[in-house]
């Protein structure tokens, strides 16, 4: 499935939407090539971002905070022979031009997270 399209201006170019997280969404500089082979490693900078969204969806799913400095997700990321893998909430795939592709395994947790950023939960 395709990103969904901006609302914004140039209404032709892919990204995510900023008002909901789908089924799947695309980070911008989260990966880069690892210094030999055809392995990537999570960018320096995204590298806690990146642990918060894993944590995010163990928490979701009752499973608690993630207790581990790099989590799965990170992990996954590292050891995946070619930028592509997945654990057990998302499909991974790392691009050259610095994109992350996440995929969610688990949409009834992206429902649940949906619900509790916009409030749904408190509004009705």
């Amino acid at each position: 499935m395709p990103p969904e399209k901006s609302l914004g201006e140039h209404s032709d170019l892919k990204t995510n939407n900023p008002f909901r997280i789908g089924r799947r969404v695309i980070l911008g500089w989260y990966c880069e090539r690892a210094w030999s082979g055809t392995k990537f490693r999570v960018n320096y900078h995204r590298q806690k971002e990146l642990h918060t969204i894993d944590g995010v969806f163990h928490l979701l799913d009752g499973k608690g905070p993630i207790k581990t400095y790099t989590g799965p997700l990170e992990t996954a990321i590292q050891i995946a022979s070619d930028g592509q893998g997945e654990t057990d909430y998302f499909q991974f795939k790392c691009w050259k031009n610095h994109n992350l592709h996440l995929e969610f395994k688990r949409l009834d947790l992206v429902k649940e997270l949906n619900l509790l950023a916009t409030g749904e939960h408190v509004i009705g």
